[in-house]
């Protein structure tokens, strides 16, 4: 079983992006606060994401098993349909940033870091997800599902 693991990362995106994606403007004054929480989480962010390569052994109208692994789902079964390999893959913006928000106790703060959160787990997700574009000719399609 091939395996990439990833959790090398330069951050990409600052305040204003957070505030954007808060649906604030740009020059809102809690940027300050989203500037400040940036400094500290740069200090202990370490967002992970990993795929690997797996056979898809059966596919039938209910379920799909790869590698042993039974799933039942019919819409899995259907997006699968004629593929005989698939690349599993799993991301998380880090314990060390779960740890943190539990030490948030102001609510626009802790709402204001789920936002940057959500950020370093699109950032892991994007690097593996072009890594596994990257291997492929650009016939092929990365797509997802998730529960």
């Amino acid at each position: 079983m091939n395996i990439r693991f990833f959790d090398e990362y330069t951050r990409s995106f600052d305040e204003k992006d957070v505030l954007k994606y808060m649906k604030m403007p740009e020059d809102h004054a809690f940027g300050q606060s989203i500037a400040s929480l940036l400094e500290r989480t740069d200090k202990i962010a370490k967002p992970k994401a990993f795929y690997m390569e797996c056979k898809v052994d059966e596919i039938t109208h209910s379920s799909v098993t790869i590698e042993g692994h039974k799933f039942r789902s019919s819409i899995l079964g259907k997006k699968l349909k004629d593929k005989e390999i698939v690349y599993p893959f799993l991301q998380t913006c880090g314990k060390e940033l779960a740890d943190y928000a539990k030490t948030l106790t102001d609510m626009v703060e802790q709402f204001a870091f789920d936002a940057v959160m959500e950020f370093y787990l699109r950032q892991i997700t994007a690097v593996a997800v072009a890594d596994l574009e990257n291997r492929f000719p650009d016939e092929h399609v990365v797509a997802s599902s998730s529960p």
